[in-house]
């Protein structure tokens, strides 16, 4: 029996097409934010950020006729250079921004401009982590274990044995390690996490355990088998911005509309004793 199906009106059955793209997927970026941040203050002329740290007094005894020790205030000056740019970019051509169910340049532009940011975030992430290689005064394990609390409890013990300032702590740990904590007997006390089992919060980033801000990032440094998670306090790490992200339509030189984002930063380790790296298993 001849039936009429889809392949014999094939050519009167159109194809439908969706204008909702579905996204690329983006790392979350919670680094950028938990780091020393220059990024709106000192914005403007200049190549270089100086981020000076002052030195740690000493006490001295007061002689019996009441003289004094006068120490001598020597400022380390730490400076960051702002060489690294990056940029995003795409040329749509005259004809095809035209005939695209989009409708124009920025119907089309909608779909994918979040992408543009998101893509340099994830690199600047990348970037601030790959420091790991500075950090040379604390590390642990010297034999790499799965992620574990007491693994926590020691990054944070070298910290205070630092006497690195409590506020603003942060470790980023690798999916791996971070999932490998979250199963963790001891974490799965309400008592250790201030009242909140970790185990409910469902998050990739909890607001504190044992007084740690945590993030999973995709862009933790791995190495020879090693995850090179990182516990650090703020001032450990800067980034300086000279040119912060940006998007923008470029002049037209041709029958093509050029978009760019671009960022221009730097980065550098600027407390080394501020950090600790937590040398993890990849597999």
């Amino acid at each position: 029996m001849n039936e009429w199906d889809s392949t014999s009106l094939a050519a009167v059955i159109p194809e439908k097409w969706s204008k909702d793209v579905l996204a690329a997927m983006y790392s979350d970026n919670g680094v950028i934010g938990s780091v020393l941040s220059k990024l709106d203050s000192d914005k403007g002329r200049g190549d270089i950020q100086h981020i000076p740290v002052a030195p740690r007094f000493s006490t001295n005894a007061v002689g019996s006729d009441g003289s004094i020790t006068v120490q001598n205030l020597t400022t380390t000056d730490n400076s960051v250079t702002m060489n690294v740019w990056r940029e995003v970019s795409i040329g749509v051509i005259d004809r095809d921004s035209w005939q695209s169910v989009y409708g124009g340049y920025e119907g089309l532009l909608a779909q994918y401009k979040d992408g543009f940011i998101l893509r340099l975030k994830e690199f600047v992430e990348n970037d601030l982590l790959s420091l790991w290689s500075s950090v040379t005064t604390n590390a642990t394990p010297t034999a790499p274990q799965e992620m574990n609390a007491s693994l926590l409890r020691l990054g944070q013990q070298q910290l205070d044995e630092g006497r690195v300032l409590k506020e603003d702590r942060t470790l980023v740990l690798a999916p791996k390690p971070f999932w490998a904590l979250m199963g963790d007997q001891v974490l799965s006390n309400i008592a250790a996490v201030g009242g909140q089992s970790v185990l409910r919060e469902g998050s990739s980033a909890i607001p504190k355990v044992y007084g740690v801000k945590l993030i999973e990032s995709q862009e933790v440094a791995s190495n020879s088998g090693l995850y090179r998670n990182l516990i650090y306090q703020k001032q450990a790490i800067a980034l300086a911005m000279s040119k912060t992200f940006s998007f923008q339509r470029l002049d037209k030189t041709d029958l093509t509309e050029n978009f760019v984002a671009d960022v221009l930063y730097g980065r550098g380790v600027i407390r080394e004793t501020f950090a600790s790296v937590i040398n993890t298993k990849t597999v």
